[in-house]
């Protein structure tokens, strides 16, 4: 035991030894800066339950100046001093938060050993960090990160009752489906859907008593289908008031024309009959210009004929003098070409990734009713799922009500 003032840290405690090699130094720093990082008013979670042991460090063993960081990384410059003296150097940190800048500062400073650990006991965490300046000793690798076990989701499900079921097969039949079974009978309707809605689906090995379908949308063309009903139904609710302004409005119009005109019959009996009889020739003359219009026609198309003959050899001889002259700079219509064909092979490719969700769907029974479920696979947004289940279930209630 060496006697050593406040704040001392290695090079005071070794400084008078310099033939004794030790094995290693252990420390367990002071945690915080200050007693408000202490009782943790910054940093602990609110929700957090407070700890169950009692506190019983004194504040020079609990608190130092710049917490455990700037404790340890002390530490760190005294072993850059002494460096063999001793053959691992360590330390234990009360936040993890630590490790990170503390590994960095050993890797600045050009330490060639380092490695670290974490302690578990019960719902307290403590990290250990390690190092040294010796080449020949083995360094234990570092646990691995822990990776939460990810909860199974729950599919997202709907049910086909039985009485649902039965409607469904009488209408298939009317198709004239051989779906028979109450699974096939969904299935059939579900996949007919998604063909409509343009939604990729095949189907795929799955257990007895239920059919299991790979789905893969591409576009959400079942939310534009709902917008554009909508809008229809929108318009269906705005045309009646339009229509009935403008059939009060035409009334008013043909009654007023209809006094008029009985006004200018009195007052005028003749007139008409003279306007009648000036008429007439003019119709006439409507009428036998229309007749000869065909005639004309068939005309002007005789002799367009030989034009349009005389155009397209011309175009021919173009098109020949073309290819003749082609045949001189082959390249470039072959590098378009090659292009082209490039970007048409490409194209396919980019669409199959582009994707908004892939789901496992499965159609089975549950009792005398159908059950669907619907397990997320992949995409952008677990909702979009959702919707399209919804969608799903809608259609078939407003099969069986229509």
């Amino acid at each position: 035991v060496v006697k050593v003032p406040q704040k001392t840290l290695l090079m005071d405690a070794l400084k008078e030894e310099s033939e004794i090699i030790y094995d290693f130094c252990m420390c367990n720093p002071p945690f915080f800066a200050n007693q408000l990082e202490a009782k943790g008013v910054n940093s602990r979670n609110p929700r957090r339950p407070p700890p169950s042991s009692v506190n019983t460090g004194g504040i020079t063993e609990i608190m130092a100046e710049g917490g455990e960081l700037e404790f340890v990384k002390r530490i760190i410059h005294d072993s850059l001093q002494l460096k063999k003296r001793l053959r691992w150097y360590s330390c234990m940190l009360g936040k993890k938060c630590s490790l990170a800048p503390l590994k960095e500062e050993l890797r600045i400073q050009g330490v060639p050993k380092v490695t670290h650990t974490e302690f578990c006991q019960g719902r307290t965490m403590r990290w250990a960090l390690a190092w040294s300046f010796y080449d020949d000793v083995q360094v234990p690798s570092p646990p691995s990160k822990r990776r939460k076990l990810e909860k199974p989701r729950k599919p997202i499900t709907f049910m086909v009752l039985d009485s649902t079921v039965k409607e469904l097969s009488i209408k298939a039949a009317a198709m004239g489906w051989d779906a028979v079974e109450a699974i096939d009978v969904v299935r059939a309707w579900v996949e007919k859907i998604l063909t409509d809605l343009k939604v990729q689906h095949k189907r795929v090995p799955c257990g007895k008593d239920e059919v299991s379908l790979f789905v893969t949308a591409i576009e959400n063309s079942w939310i534009h289908l709902r917008r554009k009903k909508r809008e229809r139904i929108r318009q269906l609710r705005e045309l009646p008031r339009a229509s009935e302004d403008t059939l009060q409005a035409m009334e008013e119009e043909k009654n007023s024309q209809k006094s008029v005109s009985n006004n200018s019959d009195c007052e005028n009996p003749k007139t008409e009959d003279s306007e009648m009889g000036l008429m007439a020739p003019d119709e006439d003359v409507q009428l036998t210009t229309g007749d000869e219009l065909p005639e004309e026609s068939a005309t002007k198309e005789e002799h367009s004929d030989p034009v349009k003959e005389e155009d397209r050899e011309a175009k021919q001889g173009e098109t020949s003098l073309g290819k003749g002259s082609g045949d001189a700079k082959e390249p470039c219509p072959s590098e378009e070409a090659s292009k082209l064909t490039v970007e048409k092979e490409q194209s396919p490719k980019e669409t199959t990734r582009c994707f908004l969700f892939k789901c496992l769907m499965n159609v089975k029974k549950e009792g005398n009713d159908v059950l669907v479920e619907m397990h997320w696979v992949e995409g952008q947004n677990r909702d979009l799922m959702n919707q399209l289940c919804t969608y799903l279930r809608n259609q078939i209630l407003r099969l069986v009500a229509s």
